[in-house]
C-alpha cells in the first residue's frame, strides 16, 4: 500500500467509526406535576462501547438539595464523536437533570366555547393567575390546539 492509499484507508476507517455511533435519549419524569426549571448536564464515563462503567447521579448535587423534575440520559452527537475517535474505548454518556421549579398541581385549563359548542378560546389558571389564550382547529375532528402565553403567568 502506498502512502495515499494508507491515508484514504485511515480516513475511511475513522469516518466509519463515527458513522457507526448513534444518538439516543431516555427520559425519566419524577413527578408529572413538577414544572421544569434549570437544566444541568454532566458527562458520565463509560468504556468499551458503553459496556463497562457504572454511573450514579445524585440529583441533590444538581438541584441544590431540591427535587428533580426529570432526569435524561443518552448519547449526544459529541458523545458519539468522542466514542468513534477513540474506537469505542471511551464512550461517554450525557446525563441532564432538570430541577423542579415548582408544582403544576392546582393549575387548570378551560376551553371556552360559543353557543354552538365550537371552541373560541382558552383560559388557564397558572400559579393563581388567569391567562387567556387562543385555540385553532386541527385536522382531527374534535381536537383543537390551545396556545397559552405562559410567560404572562410568572
Amino acid at each position: 500500500m502506498n502512502r495515499t492509499s494508507m491515508r484514504r484507508f485511515a480516513a475511511a476507517a475513522a469516518l466509519g467509526a463515527v458513522a457507526l455511533t448513534g444518538c439516543y435519549k431516555v427520559q425519566v419524569v419524577s413527578s408529572p406535576t413538577a414544572m421544569g426549571g434549570e437544566a444541568k448536564a454532566s458527562w458520565q464515563n463509560f468504556f468499551i462501547f458503553g459496556l463497562v462503567g457504572n454511573a450514579r447521579v445524585d440529583v441533590r448535587e444538581f438541584c441544590g438539595g431540591g427535587q428533580a423534575a426529570s432526569v435524561e440520559t443518552g448519547a449526544t452527537f459529541v458523545n458519539g464523536l468522542v466514542s468513534g475517535l477513540t474506537f469505542g474505548l471511551y464512550s461517554p454518556r450525557t446525563v441532564t437533570v432538570t430541577c423542579a421549579a415548582g408544582s403544576a398541581a392546582g393549575n387548570s385549563v378551560t376551553i371556552v366555547a360559543d353557543a354552538e359548542g365550537r371552541p373560541v378560546g382558552v383560559t388557564a389558571q397558572i400559579h393563581g393567575r388567569t391567562v387567556r389564550g387562543e385555540v385553532s382547529a386541527t385536522p382531527q375532528p374534535g381536537v383543537v390546539m390551545a396556545s397559552i402565553p405562559v410567560q404572562e403567568a410568572y
